[in-house]
């Protein structure tokens, strides 16, 4: 459960801010503060900055060290982008719904791991990208997508 003192440093914070609206900013304080940001916190955040939700959704889902949860559950984000789906990004998302036996979107029955998508990590040149756990891959093929799974996913 998320304290009230957590909202009172929060709120805190975005107040001694120079740029009120710099999410990244209050997102990594929050990470550091809870480990996660759930939906509740977004609003909270949304309603004290003046950003839009979207916005502040938009960059959790943009920078795979944020997390919306505070289970144990790997999150395999694989790239959708055009530069990386153009490269094989979608053969690897194809060989990670085989492999874990999930389609993307869905947790494996253990609850070890959630495949899902992400429109863009940012690093379009070196696609097909991958997240396993926040940290991010380049450069994936079928190859060395084997590496990985065999080193992050037990």
């Amino acid at each position: 459960m998320i304290t009230k003192e957590f909202y009172q440093n929060l709120e805190n914070f975005i107040g001694e801010m120079e740029d009120k609206r710099n999410e990244v900013q209050v997102l990594n304080f929050v990470m550091k503060e809870i480990g996660y940001i759930p939906l509740e916190v977004q609003e909270f955040i949304a309603d004290k900055t003046g950003l839009f939700l979207v916005t502040i959704q938009n960059a959790i889902d943009f920078f795979p060290r944020y997390k919306t949860s505070i289970d144990n559950t790997v999150e395999i984000k694989v790239c959708t982008g055009l530069g990386c789906t153009g490269k094989g990004g979608l053969l690897i998302l194809e060989e990670l719904e085989k492999k874990l036996g999930i389609e993307a979107g869905e947790t494996t029955k253990d609850k070890k791991y959630r495949l899902t998508t992400q429109r863009c990590f940012g690093k379009c040149a070196k696609g097909p990208n991958l997240s396993i756990g926040g940290v991010l891959y380049n450069n994936v093929n079928i190859e060395n997508l084997e590496k990985l799974i065999k080193t992050n996913v037990k």
